[in-house]
This record gives C-alpha cells, structure tokens and sequence, in this order.
C-alpha cells in the first residue's frame, strides 16, 4: 500500500496535476464558497495527505463549486491547549464566505467542541475525531488530573450544522474479549501516553470498568512516569494481569517515543499477554482486540456539504464501527482456538498477506530500478554522442577549436553529473535490491521483514527526493519555474518554519528565533523563501551538537533589504570549502545525510528573486550565512507573480 501511494504521488507530480487545495492564503476566491480544513497536526503526514488527496478528487470532479484552503493548528503539545483555541479562533476570522469547516485529528475535534460557539451557523465536519473526549477547558498540567470522559455527539446534539465521521473507543468488547480468552484475568494494565488521545483513552476505559467490579485498572502512564520506569511497571505486574495497549507516542518531558520503544516495553514481561483497543502495538507480540476502523470516506463528506447547500438538508453525524483483529502468531502462541473467536474478524501476520506484501514491495522495487536504468541509460547515450562528436570536432580546420573547446568543457560537466549521479543513486538502488532479495529469504523472521520493508520505503523516498531535487535546480536554470509574489508575513513564516523542525530538535542544542519586529508583509514567493530558510536551518541542525541555531529577520528599508540570517555554533566552513558549497553535490561531510543540493537550488531561488546568499566570513564561533531579499522587486513581470509550472 506504501509503495502504490509512492508511486501515484510521483506519477501525479511528474503530469503536473492541477489542484484547488491551498495550505495558506496564496489564492482569493473568485465568487466561490470557501471549505477550510483544519488539521490537528502537519498536513504533510500520510493519514492528511491521503485524506486531502481524495477530497481534491471530489472537488475537481464536481466542478470545482469550492476553494480548499488547508491550515495546520499545531497541536502538538496538549499543554498549550489554550493556544488550540486561539488559533483556531484566529483562522476562522481570517476567512470569509466560508461554507464549510472540516475538522481532520482527535485534537481539532476536541478544540472545535471547547469553542463550538464561534463557529455560529456554519457547517462543521470531523475526520478522525472520536465520540469520547475531555474538557478542553479544564485542563490541569499535573500528573494526578483525571478528568471525565465526555459523549461530545450527546453533548453536541442539539446542533443542527454538525457532520461527518467518529470512531469509538470499545471498552466492553475488549474486555469480554479478555475474559473470553483468560477468564482468570483481575487486573488490568493500560499503557497510555502525554497525548490528548492518551488522557481520553484513560479516562473513557476508568469510566467504562466501572461496570466490570471484579477487574482492577493499573494504569501506566507516560505523563509521570519515563521509559525505564515503565518497563519496571510491567514487569512487576501482578499475576492474573493482561496488558491493554492504548496509546504510546509522546513522554512526559514531551519528546517522541521510538518505534520500536513499545514492542520494547510489551517484551519487559513476555508472561503478561496483550491486547490493544486502538490498534496501536499490532505487529508487536500483541494478540489484536476490538479496534476502530479508521478508513474512512471524504467523498461522504463532500457529499454532505454538497446536501447540505442544494437541499438544506442537515448533515448528520456517522460513527465508525470497529471491527475484531488478530495476530495470527500470536493466537498460536497462547493456544487460542478457532471456537474462541468471534464470528467476523481479520487477521494479520498470515501468510497469504505476507506473499502479498512482498508482491508489492517487489513490484515498487522493480518499477524503480527499470526507471532508473532508463534514465541511466539516456544519460550513457548522451554521454556517448557528446564524446563521438568530440572527437569529430578534432578533425576539423581551426575555425571549429573554440566549438570543440567548449564541447570538451560540456562533457567534463556531464561527466562529472553523471559520476555523481552513479554515486547518489548506487547507495539506496543497492539498499533496495539488497533488502528486497532479503525478503524472499523462506527463514526470514517476521521482526526481520518489517524492518527490511521500513529500509526499503526509506531508500524508495531518498531516491524521489533525489530526483525531485533535481528537478527543481534544473527547471530553476532553465526559467521553466514561475514564481509566485504575494504579500506575506515574513516574521510568521520563519515563526512557522522553527516550529516545523521542532521534531529533529538535539539536545544541547537551543533553537532561537530573533526578530526586532512582530510583523512585516514582503512581495515574495512564500513557497520558496520557506524552502531556502528550512534548507540554511537544515544543514545547521546537521552540524551543530551544542551551543544554538539562531534563525534572525532583519529589515533594512534604506537599502531596499531584508536579511535572513541563520547562526550556529557548530563546525564551521573550513577556508577551502567556502567557495564551493554552492556546487551541485557538494558536501562539507560525506557521511552526513543529504545530496548536496540544497544550497545549490537556494543560490539559484535567489538569484531569481534578484537577492543573494553568501557566508559572513568574520564569524568564527561556527557558521553564519545570509539571504538578501529585496523589498521592492525590479522585475514588473515578477512583481505581478504568476502560477507554478
């Protein structure tokens, strides 16, 4: 499935798709009513993108009656919940003839049933929201707060603008599931994490057991306690003590939890089984549970707003059924029969899916390595007429020495293109053909195979980015990229981009953003300033293991100037360096990760912006590097803007 969401992604982006979906204000409506979608975390993961890529389709497909403009709240941590609020407030201000608000993420949904209010009498739609939840309004930052578990559709049931799709968290089904297969089962341990959707799981299931007197909850909980101290937890559980997993993503001290940290923690006691009720830690020695099922239909939603404008007809709000799942391996290991089980269920780790999953991966893999033999070969071909017209040019009367100069100059270049694209490409191409022959071993284990697939993904995606990059420094040369200048907060978007590194943060490390300002509206292109921004952070985060990274805005209106510049205190730029970081494939370390075009593909940006980027060579403490954009733009043809190519 990963591998055929690659591939349309690239095949879209290759024909040049079309698209009415917007991330910020870059577009005014032209007599058509605005749908704002507003999603709980980055639109750029996979379970956003996904959904938005459908719900383009049903745009595009019924005429195109609307605007899509996608913005992100941010929800990262829940104790800045009151900044939910404000910012959601804020957008929904900043918008006008709004038709319909779509509410993507358990964190949206949450802040839209704390300011319900606000929205007044337009149509509110929610995806991947959850029937239960808490009080926004009442949250507390301590360890002890256990707050009520809400209904938010019987809280909300006298609205009448109220769409969409909500899963359900099943407490009873798990539990008579539990008891099914361990009838001496007496404690409960749930594992939740420092998310909202942790704190609404606990709460939801303390509610629920309330009904079960002989079942005792043993909550463990990221928000006061660490790693360590909840594999000790498990470990000492209690006999008769089945495992429940709810959520496990974010620590108390707010950093992201690895992969493979829960199927560490689930291991601290092999003895306890374990079920999960949302899904989360299947494929990780879990035996399965009753599950929401998250696949959902944003035609349905379309489809509703359509209803709601054509007919009046109100939207309602539909809850997702959940739906029985089992680890294969699992059911085996503990002896649990085919008599057992409930009558409709799916299962995982089976071979018949295993075959198929490997089909997939092999067939992804095959259509990459055949693309790249293809574009490998062009280049060979090229390379080989260029070296036969060379020396054809060697025969000729002096008059063509100048022409076969350059042609010599010409190879060289393409020569040395070609040897390090052979390079680039090698390293994941070997990657991926390497693990892929892996995966068709017979005696390969399971835990084996999921990390053999999650290492070809990863070179699958290097490789488009690869080609990605390459595209844009090539369209940039040739001027086959128009730029598009609108009138933007520069000081928010380099708020926005220290916000969207916060996941790569390093200890040791302080992350500062320094303006003398709170605003300023720039012409300029805010698709490619972000670009050239997050690249200079980007390759500071690289070298940089103490000290700061310092993204500062200065405006100089006497010099027609505005000066982005990024400071870190890491290794430097050694002498010799300085005047070649700007080449293609150029890198300080070749065991760092990267291609070497990021600063590449800056230069050209500004360039065509009409600014320049260059390192301040009296800095010593590290590296400081500066952009120059220009406030007034000189070219008319720019300054009018443009769509992109």
């Amino acid at each position: 499935m990963k591998s055929r969401i690659i591939y349309i992604l690239t095949i879209a982006f290759l024909l040049g798709v079309p698209s009415e979906v917007y991330s910020k204000k870059e577009y005014i409506p032209k007599n058509k009513g605005v749908i704002l979608v507003l999603s709980s975390y980055s639109p750029d993961s996979r379970r956003i993108s996904t959904f938005m890529s459908a719900f383009e389709e049903s745009v595009l497909g019924n005429g195109a009656k609307y605007d899509v403009f996608l913005e992100d709240l941010a929800c990262n941590h829940l104790s800045k919940c009151d900044e939910w609020m404000e910012r959601m407030e804020e957008i929904m201000d900043s918008y006008e003839n709004l038709y319909a608000v779509i509410l993507l993420g358990q964190e949206a949904w949450a802040t839209f049933c704390s300011i319900e209010e606000s929205f007044k009498d337009i149509p509110v739609f929610v995806c991947y929201g959850s029937q239960s939840g808490i009080d926004l309004l009442l949250y507390d930052d301590s360890s002890e707060w256990r707050p009520l578990s809400i209904d938010f559709v019987e809280k909300l049931q006298m609205s009448k603008n109220l769409g969409g799709q909500l899963f359900k968290y099943y407490t009873q089904e798990n539990i008579k599931l539990i008891q099914e297969f361990f009838p001496q089962t007496r404690n409960i341990a749930l594992i939740t994490d420092n998310t909202y959707g942790g704190i609404v799981l606990q709460s939801k299931i303390a509610q629920d057991l309330e009904q079960f007197k002989d079942i005792t909850l043993i909550p463990i909980d990221s928000r006061y306690l660490s790693v360590d101290e909840a594999a000790k937890a498990v470990r000492n559980l209690p006999d008769n003590t089945v495992l429940l997993i709810g959520t496990w993503r974010v620590g108390k001290d707010g950093i992201y939890y690895l992969a493979s940290s829960l199927k560490n923690l689930i291991d601290s006691n092999p003895e306890v089984p374990c079920f999960t009720i949302s899904g989360t830690g299947l494929g990780s020695n879990v035996i399965g549970g009753y599950i929401p099922d998250f696949s959902y239909n944003p035609n349905k939603i379309y489809q509703q707003i359509d209803e709601y404008y054509a007919s009046g007809k109100n939207p309602e709000i539909e809850i997702i059924k959940g739906q029985y799942v089992f680890d294969e391996q699992m059911l085996t290991k503990y002896g649990i029969k085919g008599y057992q089980l409930p009558s409709r269920y799916t299962t995982i780790n089976n071979i018949q899916q295993q075959l198929q999953t490997y089909r997939q991966i092999i067939t992804a893999s095959v259509i990459v390595f055949i693309a790249l033999l293809i574009f490998l070969t062009i280049i060979l071909r090229v390379f080989y007429k260029n070296n036969q017209l060379r020396k054809k040019l060697q025969t000729n009367n002096l008059e063509l020495i100048e022409a076969k100069e350059k042609a010599e100059e010409s190879d060289k270049l393409k020569t040395s293109f070609l040897a390090n694209m052979s390079h680039e490409i090698r390293t994941p191409l070997n990657s991926i053909v390497g693990f892929s022959t892996l995966l068709c071993e017979p005696d390969t284990s399971t835990e084996d195979m999921n990390e053999y697939k999650g290492v070809i993904l990863k070179n699958v995606d290097s490789l488009l980015k690869l080609i990605n990059d390459i595209l844009d420094i090539s369209r940039l040369e040739s001027g086959r990229i128009k730029f598009n200048f609108v009138a933007c907060d520069v000081v928010s978007i380099c708020r926005n981009v220290m916000v969207s590194i916060s996941p790569v943060h390093k200890e040791g490390v302080e992350y500062k953003f320094k303006s003398q300002i709170e605003r300023y509206d720039l012409m300029t292109d805010e698709l490619r300033l972000r670009q050239v921004i997050l690249n200079f952070i980007t390759n500071a985060n690289k070298f940089t293991d103490k000290g700061f990274i310092e993204l500062s805005l200065e405006v100089k209106e006497e010099s027609n100037l505005v000066l982005f510049t990024v400071t870190d205190t890491g290794c430097g730029i050694s002498p010799d360096k300085r005047d070649k970081i700007f080449n293609r494939f150029e890198k300080l370390d070749e065991f760092q990760k990267g291609f070497g075009l990021g600063l590449a593909i800056s230069q050209q940006i500004a360039m065509k912006i009409g600014g320049r980027i260059y390192l301040d060579e009296g800095y010593t403490e590290g590296t400081k590097i500066i952009f120059e954009h220009p406030i007034t733009l000189k070219d008319n043809d720019l300054a009018r803007g443009g769509g992109y190519l």
